[in-house]
């Protein structure tokens, strides 16, 4: 069974990585604040849950792992909340 990663972030690094993850079946939220940031990951993953909050995906237990793709100064404090979250984390 493949586990389930959120992504953090769908712009300019993100929408690759979404596109990625959502072909192996592994993709199940992409969280992004900006209106353009959840319309590209609702193009790339139809059908994948989208969402403005980052914390959606700390306190989802089915997601095992989170992409960060984020602009770099956001990655500490990112990827530090998904480890608290017990979340294996990829930056």
């Amino acid at each position: 069974m493949t586990p389930k990663i959120a992504l953090l972030g769908c712009g300019y690094w993100g929408k690759n990585i979404a596109r990625n993850l959502y072909e192996l079946d592994a993709l199940e939220m992409v969280c992004d604040p900006s209106d353009a940031g959840q319309a590209k990951a609702r193009e790339i993953a139809p059908g994948i849950n989208v969402v403005a909050d980052f914390k959606a995906a700390f306190l989802n237990e089915d997601i095992k792992g989170v992409a960060i793709a984020t602009p770099a100064e956001t990655h500490f404090e990112l990827a530090h909340c998904a480890l608290e979250a017990g979340k294996d984390v990829f930056v």
